[in-house]
């Protein structure tokens, strides 16, 4: 199970032939056996009782860089994996 995590960043530019919206994506694999899978599947379909929410590790990046050219990247340096914790619901 895998899940994807979009974002869109619109900007103001001073050169019109620069993008003003820039966008990317990052795909994070759930292992099966796995606490996080097994706690998104246990919400998902409704068997989690009082729980509602699921911390899924690395899937929010702490920095973007932003290009020219129109992508919104993820400096790894400045992103160690596993550092992140961002609840998804």
């Amino acid at each position: 199970m895998s899940i994807r995590f979009s974002w869109i960043i619109q900007r103001e530019t001073p050169n019109p032939s620069l993008g003003s919206i820039v966008k990317d994506k990052k795909e994070i694999s759930l292992e099966p056996g796995g606490k996080d899978r097994e706690q998104l599947v246990a919400m998902i379909s409704g068997t989690a009782g009082n729980e509602t929410e699921v911390t899924i590790n690395g899937i929010f990046p702490k920095f973007l860089k932003i290009s020219n050219s129109g992508k919104a990247v993820i400096p790894e340096q400045l992103n160690k994996s596993g550092e992140e914790k961002t609840p998804v619901f």
